[in-house]
């Protein structure tokens, strides 16, 4: 995680910025609560997270012209560039740090992973931590 934060932070961003930014750059129509459950973000933390980077001008939100209770969020053109270049940097490091696993051990490592990650978010919400 250290890596990863030194490797973003010449770029101003955070790596859960960066997650945000990426999830909503490949979605349609992404909303704060699928975004939410996505990323298994606690909601309050992810909107305060969402203003963060509306303030920086790499989102926007916009009302939900199918449901007016919903907001759509999109990154901005800055973002886009921002993603490209941030999109690099963590590709070098992912190399650097998993290429010497193969194709399979790496896919099974990162299952893992998000099993681990869902199971820590999972009892952080249950005793309230968040």
């Amino acid at each position: 995680m250290r890596r990863i934060e030194a490797a973003l932070a010449p770029l101003g961003l955070t790596p859960r910025e960066y997650n945000v930014m990426t999830c909503i750059s490949i979605g349609q129509d992404t909303s704060q609560q699928d975004l939410s459950r996505t990323l298994g973000l606690y909601a309050p933390r992810l909107v305060g997270l969402i203003d963060e980077l509306q303030d920086k001008k790499l989102v926007s939100r916009k009302r939900s012209e199918s449901d007016r209770r919903r907001y759509v969020l999109s990154v901005t053109k800055a973002a886009k560039q921002l993603l490209a270049r941030a999109d690099l940097v963590v590709s070098e490091l992912d190399d650097e740090l998993f290429g010497c696993m193969s194709i399979q051990e790496n896919t099974k490592f990162r299952t893992l992973l998000r099993r681990v990650l869902a199971a820590k978010e999972s009892n952080a919400l249950r005793s309230g931590r968040k």
